[in-house]
């Protein structure tokens, strides 16, 4: 559950997929959105992530990203990463200047998502990084989006899907906890 001006956000997820609900401080749901599971069962997947940033709600969970209206619920745009297992979402400290100069003039029914942070564990075990920003393509295909970069951060087939990322009250850094809470 998170706050978002005189809403909150809940997201929760089980066998079918993962549920995404903004609700309203009178107690009505404002909208939901579902997202599917992948493969057979969603009930043994890591919990979503969820980030409200400018004027979205961006919720990662299994292998996707996908970014939200926080006023309609529309999907604004995803992104996937076949077989890996998303961890957390931040906000880059500064971000980049192709982020800072696309999208929609103030006032427009535009939203512009700011740039994203994925953390991801891929099927081999390396824990990588995707800058997710907003391009002027991604308004037109309302789809699927490329990374604007992708990095490693450890390789070597160490880190484990059931890695948890502990993200900072500011979401600007993160710390890594293995299995075993160390």
């Amino acid at each position: 559950m998170q706050p978002y001006g005189k809403s909150l956000l809940t997201v929760s997820f089980g066998a079918r997929g993962a549920l995404v609900r903004l609700w309203s401080m009178t107690g009505g749901v404002t909208w939901d959105a579902h997202i599917p599971a992948v493969g057979a069962s969603g009930a043994g997947a890591a919990p979503p992530a969820a980030l409200i940033t400018g004027g979205a709600i961006v919720v990662a969970w299994q292998s996707t990203v996908r970014a939200f209206h926080a006023g309609s619920g529309e999907l604004l745009w995803k992104w996937a990463q076949d077989g890996a297992t998303m961890l957390a979402l931040l906000t880059p400290s500064a971000p980049s200047t192709a982020a800072a100069t696309t999208g929609g003039a103030a006032g427009s029914a535009t939203i512009v998502v700011p740039p994203v942070q994925a953390f991801c564990v891929s099927k081999d075990g390396d824990l990588f990084v995707a800058a997710l920003e907003d391009g002027p393509a991604d308004k037109a295909a309302k789809g699927s989006k490329p990374a604007a970069s992708v990095s490693n951060l450890l390789r070597g087939g160490k880190v484990s899907p059931r890695t948890r990322l502990v993200v900072t009250l500011d979401r600007t850094h993160v710390a890594m906890v293995d299995g075993t809470g160390t």
